[in-house]
């Protein structure tokens, strides 16, 4: 039996009567598990104060969980009729408290509280107060919010870097933006100004220099002067990675290479 990650859980679950099982039985009184916590730690983030001043009492090293890097994924959660993070087991890491959550990017997330979006970091703390109609991830240190039916960006203070002007956006890759002006989408840099005109009825973000338009019912690509490199012929089309592209043509899906030759089928 192993009494190391019996006190770890033990001490995650309020369970005193395990954890001092598990310290009579021998567990390391500093045992740290996969992620780098230590059972005073998590159950000093779980709220249980009575085992927190037990554990420190026998001698546990008190690690503020402020101090700790979160370096593990957390996935948002719906637990009953709110959203929450658990980590990969499983297991609830910020407690379920909002009413719609995205994906951490950059150490930060958007959740919605209300009727609002603002963001948290990955121990659950407030670092931009909800106030913003939609957010969404963070990504090359910008992310787009809206505010009165327009999409701007913000940075990570919450300050406000590209006012609101747009219909809609995607995120930032590789410096650019796509951003839509009524029926229209072009490229912004991050000073907000428009780099690549607003011509396109609908376009994707810049992978390896390149980035899906659609003109008309067809999709191809440009790259960063704006300047089509392959043609639109393609149903739907993807981004780069490693070299090749997905796209559709009808029914059928295949990866074509930099010069739009197709390579294989899906």
């Amino acid at each position: 039996m192993d009494w190391d990650e019996i006190l770890i859980e033990a001490a995650k679950e309020g369970n005193m009567v395990a954890v001092k099982t598990a310290l009579e039985k021998g567990a390391n009184i500093n045992v740290k598990d996969e992620k780098g916590w230590t059972h005073l730690m998590w159950a000093k983030k779980n709220g249980h104060k009575e085992i927190v001043e037990y554990l420190k009492e026998k001698g546990a090293e008190d690690i503020e969980i402020e101090d700790i890097e979160i370096e593990f994924e957390l996935y948002p959660e719906k637990i009953g009729d709110k959203f929450g993070y658990t980590d990969i087991k499983g297991n609830i890491f910020i407690k379920p408290q909002f009413d719609d959550a995205l994906y951490f990017s950059e150490g930060l997330a958007a959740v919605k509280i209300g009727n609002k979006w603002g963001f948290i970091n990955k121990k659950g703390n407030i670092v931009i107060k909800p106030q913003f109609e939609l957010a969404l991830a963070f990504s090359e240190g910008l992310a787009p919010i809206k505010i009165d039916e327009k999409f701007g960006f913000i940075n990570r203070k919450g300050n406000i870097v590209i006012k609101p002007q747009f219909d809609d956006t995607e995120n930032f890759s590789e410096g650019l933006a796509s951003v839509k002006i009524g029926n229209k989408w072009g490229y912004i840099n991050k000073k907000g100004n428009i780099v690549i005109k607003l011509q396109f009825d609908e376009a994707r973000i810049f992978s390896e220099g390149l980035a899906a338009v659609k003109i008309g019912n067809k999709w191809g690509f440009i790259d960063k002067k704006g300047e089509i490199v392959i043609k639109p012929q393609f149903d739907d089309a993807s981004f780069f990675s490693n070299g090749l592209a997905r796209i559709k043509i009808g029914e059928k899906e295949f990866y074509i290479d930099k010069t739009g030759k197709i390579i294989s089928n899906l």
